[in-house]
């Protein structure tokens, strides 16, 4: 798979696009091979826990070589991802043992030429180093930049288990609880469509901090359980009014409203969850997890007209990067309409 990457940090970038996910505490290996026309390709993007490779690092390395073992490899990229620790001493990366142990076996496997680097994550700025001569560093884009993120959504094969893993992210509550909050919630519903419908800004305005206090409250691990709150969060948040105002999240707030609105979708009826899926699709859209939009796009209702746009764009290789400029005049639109504070979020 061909793609134009400006340099060491937009290949880093793409992985947890590749991968359906942000990797922690891992190796991933990337193996770039050469296409019929002699251009470099990506034949393989993998990944295992660090604590798994420890235990035994030959056998780890020898099955992940195994993986491309048919095709021709120019040469392969090895990314660590760990914190650094106070104990490390003073200029040196982590698992730096690790690291060699892997890469002598990959080398009595026949990959010889190697390029390792060093990650504490892959949120946009973290710095990057390489291990070989950790004075050669620099820091990630920010992925919704990166035109190849887009690219591998819909050109790469991705695996079904990893498709699988990121749908069982939607699960359901218990059978008894989503019936018994059924009636609050489609009250719930009813009611802050009535007041968007006939423009009650003060009723609105409330409703939205009340949204942002849920998510600043996700943010730290804590979600809601009372039935009544449950339902009004789930009727706000799905009002494009209120779910507008979420369009320019800082990338930490953004995932805590994806871990708020999976929470909700496992108590809603159908018509809620198919609302609530396209507002995780956006958000995610947004901070350029195309993979993991698409899934939930596909649950979602979109002939709402945003949601609609969005599954368009994640289809159509648009990269985010050149959405966010009016997405985040219309959240800010969106805040001014309720008398909200225009600060970033």
């Amino acid at each position: 798979m061909k793609f134009h990457l400006e340099g060491t940090g937009d290949l880093l970038v793409t992985i947890p696009t590749f991968l359906g996910f942000r990797p922690d505490n891992a190796l991933i290996l990337v193996i770039v091979g050469t296409a019929a026309n002699g251009e470099p390709r990506i034949e393989a993007v993998q990944h295992a826990p660090l604590a798994g490779i420890a235990k035994d690092t030959a056998a780890a390395a020898i099955q992940m070589a195994n993986v491309i073992v048919d095709r021709p490899v120019q040469y392969a990229l090895g990314v660590i991802t760990a914190p650094r620790h106070s104990r490390e001493p003073t200029g040196e990366l982590p698992r730096r043992v690790l690291r060699r142990r892997f890469g002598e076996a990959l080398a009595s496997e026949g990959i010889h030429d190697q390029v390792w680097l060093h990650t504490p994550d892959f949120r946009a700025g973290t710095v990057w180093q390489d291990y070989n001569n950790p004075t050669h560093r620099g820091q990630l884009p920010d992925p919704s930049t990166v035109p190849a993120t887009t690219a591998i959504v819909t050109k790469t094969h991705i695996s079904d288990d990893t498709l699988a893993a990121l749908d069982a992210r939607f699960s359901d509550a218990p059978e008894h609880d989503r019936t018994r909050i059924r009636d609050r919630l489609l009250q719930a519903i009813r009611t802050v469509e009535l007041e968007s419908a006939t423009s009650q800004t003060l009723q609105l305005r409330g409703r939205a901090r009340q949204v942002q206090d849920a998510i600043t409250a996700a943010g730290h691990g804590n979600l809601p359980e009372a039935d009544v709150v449950i339902g009004d969060l789930t009727a706000a948040i799905t009002t494009p009014k209120i779910r507008d105002t979420l369009l320019d999240l800082e990338p930490g707030r953004a995932v805590a409203a994806e871990r708020l609105c999976l929470h909700l979708w496992r108590y809603a009826p159908s018509s809620a969850r198919a609302r609530l899926a396209g507002v995780i699709g956006i958000i995610a859209y947004l901070r350029g997890e195309q993979v993991w939009a698409g899934v939930a796009l596909k649950k979602a209702d979109l002939s709402e007209v945003l949601t609609g746009l969005v599954a368009f764009a994640v289809a159509s290789e648009i990269t985010p990067h050149e959405a966010k400029a009016t997405t985040a005049r219309t959240a800010a639109q969106a805040r001014d309409r309720l008398g909200l504070t225009n600060n970033a979020n």
